[in-house]
């Protein structure tokens, strides 16, 4: 007799060893034991792939590499982007503005960033919650304004806020983000006199752009004043409101309608 088993030996020892095996449990409806990251979405809504959807391949080096470029981030008017679905690392957020001058013949055009930090019924608490060139911090050091910049010359931001989304009390629900001319002199300077206007939100720990709203240089026609974007606060979700909403009336005009008495009027336009 031969000394390797009969086929049908080997046969019923398989099927014992298969007969051992336990299956999986991979219900759809268990529940996770994992618990989420904070500030992390449902996974309907997270960019993970649903087992619904066919096979997606990765994304390609040279693609992924570039994933924070300024056409991928850049949202128009009217548009949504929850910023923590799109970046779930971000805590520490760099709000820049900048602008250029359209003319250099022209007067020097002044503009300010302004937030604007409001309750339920969208209106300030209390007048800490408005950062500006005269009220450079708030929230104990969790929201800083980088300072005034007068005349936007040079590369990049001329403007910037620093914030740190877990300082904010829960009863902010809503961050208005403005740009306003300021004229001392009352000369009725306005937006047209300025081009390449933009306001964008970046990820201060990583660097990485999350978002970026621009205006188009034709939609720059008079104003002294804009809502620019909002912050919308939805449980953990912060979502990003592009508006670009022009107004006259300067920031004591915006100001005013957040709950902010003025005192005023002449220096904000």
């Amino acid at each position: 007799m031969s000394d390797f088993d009969s086929d049908d030996d080997i046969f019923k020892k398989m099927q014992a060893e298969d007969d051992e095996v336990k299956p999986i449990d991979i219900g759809a409806g268990a529940p996770s034991t994992r618990s989420p990251s904070p500030g992390s979405p449902p996974f309907h809504e997270s960019d993970l792939i649903n087992p619904a959807e066919e096979f997606r391949q990765e994304i390609p080096e040279e693609i992924a590499s570039h994933m924070f470029d300024n056409d991928i981030n850049f949202i128009r008017k009217g548009e949504y982007v929850d910023i923590l679905r799109k970046d779930p690392t971000l805590r520490q957020l760099r709000i820049g503005g900048g602008w250029e001058q359209r003319a250099i013949e022209e007067d020097k055009v002044d503009i300010d960033l302004s937030i604007f930090f409001l309750d339920r019924n969208d209106k300030t608490r209390e007048d800490s919650d408005f950062i500006f060139y005269n009220n450079q911090s708030g929230f104990e050091g969790g929201c800083k304004h980088g300072g005034d910049s007068r005349t936007g010359a040079g590369e990049g931001d001329d403007e910037t806020v620093l914030l740190d989304l877990n300082a904010l009390p829960f009863d902010i629900q809503k961050i208005m983000f403005v740009f306003s001319i300021y004229d001392e002199e009352m000369k009725g300077l306005n937006f047209s006199l300025v081009r390449d206007v933009f306001l964008r939100i970046v990820n201060e720990e990583s660097g990485d752009e999350v978002c970026r709203f621009a205006f188009e240089d034709n939609e720059l026609i008079g104003g002294n004043g804009i809502y620019v974007a909002s912050l919308i606060r939805e449980g953990p979700r912060w979502t990003f409101e592009a508006i670009g909403q022009f107004v006259n009336g300067g920031l004591a005009e915006i100001a005013s309608k957040y709950g902010i008495i003025v005192q005023e009027l002449q220096s904000t336009g």
